[in-house]
Order: structure tokens, then sequence, then C-alpha cells
């Protein structure tokens, strides 16, 4: 389900929280958002919170696959999760 858009006015002021380091149950209240609605906000915004691991997903290291190439198809995406079962 869909909530509703994001203003410009509450994304400069996501932005300004998140910079001051604000936590997301708080920019969340204080937005009247969900958590999950402000996090992926976050990460649409390329924005990194201070000490949450959730926030920002990044790619191991160990990873194999090449994100400056082109992205690998369904098939041999399943290929890799079966293999990692």
């Amino acid at each position: 389900m869909k909530g509703k858009p994001w203003t410009v006015e509450e994304e400069q002021k996501l932005r300004e929280f998140v910079k001051s380091g604000v936590d997301i149950e708080k920019i969340a209240a204080a937005l009247g958002k969900s958590e999950a609605s402000v996090r992926s906000k976050i990460n649409r915004l390329k924005l990194k919170l201070e000490d949450d691991n959730n926030a920002n997903f990044q790619l191991s290291s160990s990873s194999n696959l090449d994100v400056e190439g082109e992205l690998p198809s369904v098939e041999e995406t399943l290929k890799m999760l079966n293999n990692a079962l």
C-alpha cells in the first residue's frame, strides 16, 4: 500500500534531521510517516544515517555481483540464491 507522496518541504526536513543525527523513530513521528517510509526515502535520496546499519544497504566486498556492469538476469539471480542455500 502506498502512502501520500513526499512534499519538497518534507524531503528538506528529512535531510536536516538526518544531517543533525536525529533517529528514525523521531523523524517518522515528526513527519507523520512510517519508519519504513522514512528508511526508504533516506535510501532513495542516498543519505547516510549515523550508527544505523539498516538505513543504507551496501553489497559486501565478497559479492559476485558486478555493480558497475549490467544487472544479472532473473535466472542468474535465482541460481545465485539457490547456490547460497
